[in-house]
């Protein structure tokens, strides 16, 4: 049996996408086999995966003859497929040095207590440029493991993934199958934020381990679904915020997250014509709770007054 399930999940990423599959096949850790799924794409990625059906590390290429509307189905899908016992999806648009798989397997190994490890990594464009990232809060993660490559999972989770997403590059990390499997599968409910629930559900239950060597290769351009969503991006992050609100109990992070909420919804209205529908979800979220509605009240009267002053 595999130490490693490789999950390729890819739409219409014909540009990258051998670049993605070559980059893992020349992995100086050979213990893995590779799953390739591809989402109903529109452009040549079927032919580019066909050219590996023969390969003797790819165990499965499976094409769905519609598409799933979500990444995260497609990640259901890998992840029952997998026989190893560690998992790495590796979204089809990004690459990793040649080290990332050894890295992350001896890290793991090494460490029993943890259930998923995760690498710096470059930022680059659709050209392969490297760029700065537009996201920040990756920029201090060294100095969060500065002491020691290993958190404890619920410290990680209470300090930094209930406030936002510290791992928005999927690519760089690499899980134990167990954690991932008994953390349920509420993240296919999302669109966009599928990840950001799971990190968290798995850190829950184990360590984190951290590599501060730069070995993927994470790409940003205009074809990420982030960049095209920012309506269905804040809406997600409402509904995971009251999911976190259920798992914490520090008061402090509760007010954050209340706030955050808030803040979050009023964003929504200038971007979402569908402002009833949000009301309801933010009245059945605060129902007991006058915090939001003395929010709303202060927001609606310093509305009114700026409108009447200008």
């Amino acid at each position: 049996m595999v130490k490693v399930s490789v999950i390729i999940p890819n739409y219409n990423h014909e540009r990258f996408l051998q670049q993605r599959i070559e980059s893992i096949l020349n992995q100086t850790y050979k213990d893995f086999e590779m799953i390739l799924l591809d989402d109903c794409s529109t452009d040549s990625s079927i032919d580019i995966l066909n050219q590996y059906k023969e390969h003797q590390q790819v165990s499965h290429i499976i094409v769905n003859e519609k598409n799933s509307g979500s990444t995260f189905k497609q990640w259901q899908k890998g992840v029952a497929l997998a026989v190893g016992e560690y998992v790495w999806i590796a979204e089809s648009d990004d690459y990793a040095a040649e080290c990332f798989l050894e890295t992350a397997v001896k890290n793991l190994e090494n460490n029993r207590q943890v259930g998923l490890f995760f690498s710096d990594y470059h930022v680059i464009n659709e050209s392969g440029i490297l760029i700065t990232p537009k996201f920040t809060c990756r920029q201090s993660m060294s100095e969060c493991f500065a002491n020691q490559p290993v958190m404890d999972g619920r410290t990680f989770a209470e300090e930094y993934l209930f406030i936002d997403n510290w791992l928005v590059n999927a690519s760089a990390v690499v899980f134990r199958k167990s954690f991932f499997l008994s953390a349920g599968t509420s993240y296919t409910a999302y669109k966009i934020a599928g990840d950001w629930r799971m990190w968290i559900d798995i850190c829950l239950q184990a360590d984190v381990i951290f590599c501060n060597k730069k070995i993927d290769f994470f790409r940003s351009h205009t074809n990420t679904v982030r960049y095209k969503t920012t309506s269905i991006l804040t809406k997600e992050a409402i509904l995971l915020y009251k999911y976190i609100l259920t798992k914490t109990s520090n008061q402090h992070t509760k007010a954050f997250l209340k706030n955050r909420m808030c803040d979050l919804w009023f964003k929504n209205l200038e971007v979402d014509t569908q402002v009833r529908q949000n009301f309801k979800l933010m009245v059945s979220i605060f129902a007991a709770d006058l915090f939001f509605f003395m929010r709303v009240g202060r927001r609606l009267i310093k509305n009114a007054y700026l409108s009447l002053k200008y």
